[in-house]
């Protein structure tokens, strides 16, 4: 307990644990969540706060949150990674592969390289863009215009009709 709120930790062995933040409230309100990190080393940590969190697998430090090793060498182990901030988050898998992201304004972007690459961007803007194998076949569009991509290096298409 402390003057900012209650804090709860739970060790179950020295590589699994939970920690739960909850700031002070006055008598007859509801407690408000600030934090809660999960951590079972060494498959995976999860992390959350506020409307932002963080899941990981493999977690192959045995600390929790030390900035230089998650800057510098988590990302050599981490096999999938999953992050969120409010209504937009991102997941990546095996080190790049496989990407995903989705964005607040509906914007969406997949990924499994070299196969596959789609992107479509949010409102109010109808655009968006599909690639197999980096560019054999493609499609770009904007709006009532498409271009087309064939070959690599192969490109027709890309007027749209004229009022």
């Amino acid at each position: 307990d402390t003057a900012a709120g209650m804090q709860h930790r739970r060790r179950v062995m020295p590589g699994a644990g939970m920690e739960k933040r909850i700031a002070r409230v006055e008598d007859g309100m509801e407690p408000e969540h600030l934090s809660s990190y999960f951590k079972l080393w060494p498959l995976f940590s999860w992390r959350e706060s506020g409307d932002r969190g963080i899941f990981r697998m493999l977690e192959l430090w045995p600390a929790k949150n030390a900035g230089p090793v998650e800057r510098n060498l988590a990302p050599f182990w981490t096999v999938y990674r999953r992050n969120w901030i409010e209504d937009a988050s991102e997941s990546e898998c095996l080190w790049g592969l496989y990407r995903r992201r989705s964005g607040p304004d509906g914007s969406r972007y997949l990924s499994f390289f070299p196969l596959f690459n789609y992107h479509r961007s949010g409102q109010p803007e109808d655009s968006g863009s599909f690639s197999i194998m980096k560019g054999f076949l493609g499609m770009e569009r904007q709006g009532d215009t498409r271009q087309w991509q064939l070959l690599y290096f192969l490109r027709f298409g890309g007027k749209g009709e004229q009022p």
